[in-house]
């Protein structure tokens, strides 16, 4: 059967002594999913189902013994008052299956409420069952897969921005995690409070409505005119945050 593999090279958290977050680990998180959800019929297919993960490792020095492939380092190699203040990465590498096909490939709204109701059916079972907010819908993360009988299913992938949701020393939304034009007002506005799960159901609004706008597939006649006649085409030049709060 084939599979996905992500390559990817996430934040590695810094912690001090009396840190007592939990590390947000999207292996670590995935395993948790498969584990607590494998068993569930209704949700096949509705998230990644985890096959080999782990940290790339490269052999290194005179004695090629393997070291954990991290930007720490090639930073090391520089002047560390130019690299302090650069975040540090570690590289990672996932194998998952199915392989999804853009939420853009349905070929009508049937199918999109489809795929939308599966994605939400996955997202809050993932919430309460498995402690994991996933904090980053958007068009780009809600994939879609089609079966021989031609009925479609909807996938919810990347969990890289995802938060253990009841975890309470987890952190309040000061970085704006998420995808710029699908984020929730208050995730804009930067407020210092917990993100919850209010924040994704607001994104989704905001993805059906795009998708409602400017045509739910790539054949929609209509949305290169309306790409061009309507003042929100500014979402997708990275200026939402300027626009949304201009306009409240």
């Amino acid at each position: 059967r084939d599979f996905l593999v992500k390559d990817a090279w996430p934040h590695a958290e810094t912690r001090g002594k009396n840190d007592q977050r939990r590390e947000r680990d999207e292996i670590e998180m995935l395993r948790t999913i498969n584990e607590t959800l494998g068993d569930d019929p209704d949700l096949e297919g509705k998230y990644p189902r985890l096959i080999s993960a782990g940290v790339v490792r490269q052999l290194c020095g005179d004695d090629r013994q393997p070291m954990r492939d991290a930007t720490e380092h090639i930073y090391a190699m520089l002047d560390q008052q130019v690299t302090r203040d650069i975040p540090r990465r570690i590289h990672k590498r996932i194998a998952m299956r199915p392989l999804g096909l853009s939420i853009r490939n349905v070929r009508s709204v049937d199918e999109l409420i489809v795929v939308a109701a599966d994605i939400m059916k996955a997202h809050l079972a993932i919430l309460r069952r498995c402690d994991i907010l996933h904090r980053d819908l958007s068009p780009y993360n809600m994939l879609m897969t089609r079966d021989k009988d031609d009925m479609v299913h909807g996938l919810l992938v990347d969990f890289d921005c995802a938060a253990w949701a009841s975890d309470e020393y987890a952190q309040p939304r000061a970085n704006m995690t998420g995808t710029l034009p699908y984020m929730s007002i208050a995730n804009l506005e930067e407020l210092e409070i917990k993100r919850t799960s209010l924040d994704d159901w607001e994104s989704m609004i905001y993805i059906l409505s795009w998708l409602g706008t400017f045509g739910i597939n790539d054949d929609d006649e209509e949305k290169a005119d309306l790409d061009r006649a309507l003042e929100i085409k500014e979402w997708a030049k990275g200026s939402a945050k300027i626009w949304i709060l201009g306009a409240l």
